[in-house]
């Protein structure tokens, strides 16, 4: 794009909101560079860098007016992007101070709730920044003085400004203040827009690591500039010495509180001074992270607001209501204040005591024609407050004041006068100034000389002399001691005076619970304010990503979809190219090719391939193109570290990674691109129509992959959404002519997914309730005239005559069990829903297998985790005494018969794509040697022996020898890492030839005794606890077959769950346990299989064939001839 184009873009309102977007959401890959430190280092660079641009764009008169609305956030607010800027957590000092010239560059005036938001960013910043933020403010509120009441409507303002003197130690910057003005300086972004003489705009972009901050900036008001610059660093002095830039930042927020408290906070009325009280209660709140003296920060602000009082009264004003009025609560903060912090030394000062003083003087509280009766006692303890200083010259002015109260009898109730003999005395007590006690003397001189006959001195202190209560004596310290400080005084004290001042005290504790009540307001609405200022935030947050990030992010995700879409598609086309290449190459180049070479032949690696035959077995094995050797997951399993990552890009070979299922392996020829035109143009000729389009997951192993389903009158599509970055994609084709049938299935035990039949493979997909309806709809309406083609329902095995055939010995027992699985909801595609075969055998010792013999055979009648007698007994005792306080339902196992890690992973490590999932589970590397699948005994025995082992088998182990030989030289951890076989199984010598030879032999000889006649007696009962009664309720309990709850279907109703995290965690939990079958009997007991001979006799009776399945050990071999004339034909036994 020409640079005209790119300056026009950042002219308009979409060029603002891009700006606004990279700074919360910075792309690391536009912006890398080469070394780590400096990698960690550049998204502050960027961010300055937007945030200088966005400066200089308002300082142009291009851009619109609208635009500059935008860039100001009027609409949305500074809020939402200081939340976005520091979700974990703050923004650097430099991007504070640059968000507060954006905010006070706005004319004609600022926005004041994005100024706070921004000013309460300075908690967590260093003493600098706080200075030059502080001193943004101040200058705002200077050149426009009226601004105070604007400010002042903000929700949480007083918590904002108090920010200044505070300092977060969240933020982790302690007390090195001065260390961000050390080291190697930060790069920064010189942005720049200059305007040149044809009014074409360039902008300069440039990375430097110069601190300096001469770079052009558009031109400010001229409050900005000079020594009061907003952009301007602190000078060299003031960096130099950290209390003096706290000595001017407390100087700087004491000025804007005292304006913000007294000008902008107008009137008496009591709202009014609960919001001065909040900044009071913001500041002495913050114990811990305030920089400033708490005490004497108040003090200062309190004395503000005398002055200001005074002056007011003085003056005669038309607000001299409201400034008695202020005065009152004055004099009550005050006393409130010495009261709360009467111990430290900075509570009192001369100021305070001469402007109290002062403000009582002119609202003529202690005159008797004004009323101020509570008022005048407030002042007194103020008074005796001040007597009890430390300080000479505040204790002797205290001591003159009170005296001259005295004089003047000014006090008359009897609880005043002891309660001010108590209080002096106390402070006489306590001084340990001479002068000072002078002072005290006098003071308790004349009150006793003035209301002696009152006190009862005569009664009481016989030993005081007329001489010793003289007021004009001198007062001899010595004398002072003895006279207050013998028994007879103590008795006094503690007989008369204590008591008689208790009314007085009480008025006392009276107002100071007042003060209590109104501070515990405040603070509640000071937690509500600040409260609503963060909901502020959020809500600006919201609007922010609303209209700025979340459609930015929809146009970004939708063009990275689009790009990942063609980019996989290319991919893939490549994939194919390669792997038809490499078929072809095979095809020539192999043993037996036309290009062979005798003993040029690499080595072939093996997968298992998604083909099945009819009886559901996977037993085709087809080279692995894509062979990965896993030395990372052995090496991470031998030193006990992640498996280390490559750094070495994949080759074009290794884009795409196999799978199972619906994606076609490289020699099925089923799916995906292999699929020629002819097979999908088989049996229609019509033009193709779109005629169901819906949303769904592909279920392949134990991942889902998000997609689309197309359904045409000609074929079924799936478009994964979004493939990963190391994968090709899902995405496949079956033509409608080749589905045979559909199946129901479960999916997290939820009732919504589907299984499509189609030739020799079949996929999974999960829909919604709904759309699984639709789909079904739509697939029976298209294959109507296909008499073969059906739709399964579960729990169908009553309306199928399957179990009649196997008691008749028509079908064998493995074929019986695979069909029960398939109907029960157990599939290849999902491997926490593997079809699930019993242990037939438990003799794995002897040299020779006698099938005959009961005793070779497991105990059907019992689940595998309870073969063992004392096991059962213990499994027995743990569930009757099961008791969890979550209310979880008893079991008898804990783990389950059938799970992807546990089984599936376990049994067919050596065999890709087990392998690869089984490492994964492993978090990148393999499982111990110790507690991998090496040898069928050792299993066995370990069902038969532990407590948290039940492990059932897989179909694999009565059909694929190839499972058992590590065929593809994996590092096991064990030398050659073959499972170890039963004794009576053939051993050969240790070839690779022979190694399969023995598999095999094992494969045969476990097939055998599954289809003999003491297991076709016996698998009814094992039939019944997977599938049938005894899988659930009081049946289960009696047969010790109880599973955790969460295995069972009706466990959760996963469309109920409105958070998705819990969700994602029962998910999880589902599929990781396993999940036990869909219950095809629930009433009856499984029919026993009949034996040969009833079979045979039943057949005679009926006048049926014979079946030729118990007779394959009888067959032999005839040479048959066909004479066509006579129609004659003669058998020759060979």
């Amino acid at each position: 794009m020409p640079g005209d184009q790119i300056h026009l873009k950042l002219y308009e309102n979409d060029g603002a909101v891009m700006l606004y977007h990279m700074l919360v959401n910075p792309d690391p890959y536009l912006f890398s560079f080469t070394g780590e430190n400096r990698r960690k280092r550049v998204p502050l660079a960027i961010k300055q860098a937007i945030l200088k641009l966005i400066l200089a764009l308002l300082g142009t008169n291009k851009v619109l007016d609208t635009t500059k609305k935008t860039l100001y956030l009027v609409e949305y607010g500074m809020g939402g992007l200081v939340s976005l800027l520091q979700p974990l957590k703050p923004p650097s000092d430099k991007l504070s101070l640059q968000l507060m010239e954006i905010v006070c560059y706005q004319t004609p005036d600022p926005n004041y709730r994005n100024m706070l938001c921004v000013v309460s960013l300075a908690r967590y910043a260093a003493l600098p920044t706080k200075l030059s933020l502080g001193r943004m403010v101040q200058q705002v509120i200077k050149d426009k003085p009226t601004c105070v009441s604007d400010i002042i409507q903000c929700v949480g303002w007083q918590e904002s400004i108090s920010c200044l003197i505070k300092n977060d130690v969240r933020a982790g910057r302690g007390s090195t203040y001065s260390s961000q003005y050390s080291g190697d300086p930060e790069p920064f972004v010189v942005v720049s827009l200059n305007e040149t003489d044809d009014e074409r705009s360039e902008v300069e972009v440039s990375l430097t690591s110069s601190t300096s901050d001469s770079e052009f900036l558009p031109s400010q008001p001229e409050s900005l500039h000079a020594d009061d610059s907003i952009s301007s660093a602190v000078s060299h002095d003031e960096r130099s010495s950290d209390c003096g830039i706290l000595t001017q930042l407390q100087a700087i927020s004491l000025d804007m509180h005292c304006k913000l408290l007294w000008d902008g906070l107008r009137g008496s009325s009591q709202e009014i001074w609960k919001e001065r009280m909040k900044v009071f209660h913001s500041i002495n709140s913050a114990k811990g992270t305030i920089l400033v003296p708490a005490v004497k920060y108040t003090r200062l602000l309190i004395e503000y607001l005398l002055t200001e009082c005074c002056a007011i009264v003085k003056d005669h004003t038309p607000a001299e209501a409201d400034s008695t009025e202020n005065g009152q609560q004055l004099i009550h903060l005050v006393s409130d204040f010495l009261n709360t912090h009467y111990k430290e030394e900075e509570s009192c000062s001369e100021d305070l005591l001469n402007l109290t003083l002062d403000l009582l003087a002119k609202m003529t509280v202690w005159h008797p024609v004004t009323g101020w009766s509570e008022l005048a006692r407030v002042g007194l303890n103020i008074l005796l407050h001040f007597v009890g200083s430390s300080n000479s010259e505040i204790c002797a002015t205290a001591c003159s004041k009170l005296n001259h109260l005295i004089q003047t009898d000014e006090f008359k109730l009897e609880s005043e006068i002891y309660y001010i003999i108590n209080s002096v005395h106390n402070a006489l007590s306590s001084t340990g100034n001479r002068e000072n006690d002078v002072h005290i003397l006098q003071v308790m001189k004349a009150v006793l000389e003035k209301h002696s006959e009152m006190l009862g001195l005569v009664e009481h202190l016989p030993h005081l002399t007329s001489s010793d209560l003289k007021t004009g004596a001198q007062v001899r310290l010595d004398e002072g001691v003895e006279h207050y400080g013998n028994e007879h005084w103590k008795k006094y004290l503690h007989t008369v005076v204590k008591e008689k001042r208790s009314h007085c005290l009480r008025l006392f504790k009276q107002v100071e619970q007042e003060m209590l009540n109104l501070w515990n307001e405040v603070e509640n609405e000071q937690n509500s304010d600040w409260h609503k200022f963060q909901r502020e935030n959020g809500e600006s947050q919201l609007l922010f990503k609303s209209n700025i990030t979340t459609p930015l992010n929809a146009a970004i995700d939708s063009e990275l979809k689009r790009f990942s879409i063609k980019t996989n598609s290319f991919n893939q086309n490549i994939r194919v190219i390669l792997d038809q290449w490499k078929s072809r190459m095979r095809f020539f180049s192999s043993e037996r090719g036309t290009w062979a070479k005798s003993g040029e032949s690499g080595p072939i690696h093996w997968k298992m391939s998604s083909h099945e035959n009819h009886c559901r077995m996977r037993i085709k094995m087809i080279p692995n193109d894509h062979y990965e050797d896993h030395r990372d997951a052995s090496l991470a399993r031998d030193t006990n570290d992640p498996a280390p990552l490559r750094n070495d890009p994949p080759s074009i070979a290794n884009l795409a990674t196999p799978s199972q299922g619906a994606n076609a392996d490289d020699d099925d020829g089923m799916f995906g691109p292999n699929s020629t035109d002819e097979s999908l143009d088989e049996g229609n000729s019509s033009p193709e129509e779109l005629l169901l389009k819906v949303d769904c997951e592909l279920i392949s192993m134990m991942d889902s992959f998000p997609g689309r389903l197309e359904i045409t009158n000609r074929c079924i599509y799936f478009f994964e959404h979004m493939p990963s970055s190391d994968d090709i994609g899902k995405d496949f084709t079956s033509p409608l002519s080749t589905l045979k049938h559909v199946h129901h299935r479960l999916h997290n035990l939820q009732r919504t997914a589907l299984e499509f039949f189609s030739h020799n493979t079949n996929f999974f997909l999960n829909f919604t309730r709904e759309d699984r309806k639709k789909v079904l709809r739509v697939i029976r309406r298209e294959k109507r005239r296909d008499s073969k083609f059906r739709v399964f329902e579960a729990q169908l095995l009553a309306n199928t005559n399957l179990t009649n055939k196997w008691v008749r010995r028509e079908i064998s027992n493995f074929e019986y069990l695979m069909q029960l699985n398939t109907i029960a909801g157990r599939t290849y595609n999902d491997w926490s829903q593997y079809p699930v075969f019993p242990w037939v055998l438990k003799d794995y010792k002897s040299s020779a297998i006698d099938f005959d013999n009961p005793d070779s055979y497991r105990n059907f009648t019992k689940p595998a985790g309870a073969m063992h007698p004392p096991i059962e007994t213990e499994l027995r005792n743990r569930y009757e005494e099961f008791d969890d306080p979550g209310g979880m339902q008893p079991f008898h196992h804990g783990t389950h018969y059938s799970s992807a890690a546990g089984v599936v992973t376990h049994f067919l490590v050596r065999m890709e794509p087990f392998t690869t999932k089984h490492i994964d589970l492993q978090n990148g590397r393999f499982d111990v040697a110790d507690r991998l699948f090496f040898s069928i005994k050792e299993s066995f025995n370990s069902v038969l022996t532990s407590l948290h082992d039940c492990k059932e088998l897989t179909p694999d182990f009565f059909c694929l020898p190839e499972f058992l030989i590590n065929i593809n030289g994996f590092d096991l951890g064990r030398p050659g890492g073959d499972v170890a076989l039963p004794n009576w199984t053939d051993q050969f010598s240790d070839s690779l030839e022979d190694k399969i030879r023995a598999a095999e032999d094992f494969i045969w000889k476990h097939r055998k005794a599954l289809e003999s006649d003491y297991v076709s007696s016996q698998l009814h009962h094992w039939i019944d606890l997977i599938f049938g009664y005894k899988q659930r309720g009081s049946e289960a309990e009696a047969a010790c077959n109880i599973y955790p709850a969460y295995s069972y279907e009706g466990a959760y109703d996963l469309s109920q769950m409105s958070d998705p995290a819990k969700r994602a965690v029962t998910e999880k939990i589902i599929k990781e346990f396993g999940q036990t079958p869909i219950q095809l009997i629930d009433k009856a007991p499984h029919p026993e299989r009949k034996t040969l001979e009833e079979c045979l006799s039943m057949e005679t009776r009926e006048g049926k064939a014979s079946s030729i399945l118990p007779y394959l050990n009888n067959l032999m071999c005839f040479k048959a001839e066909v004479h066509e004339k006579g129609k004659l034909a003669a058998f020759y036994h060979i």
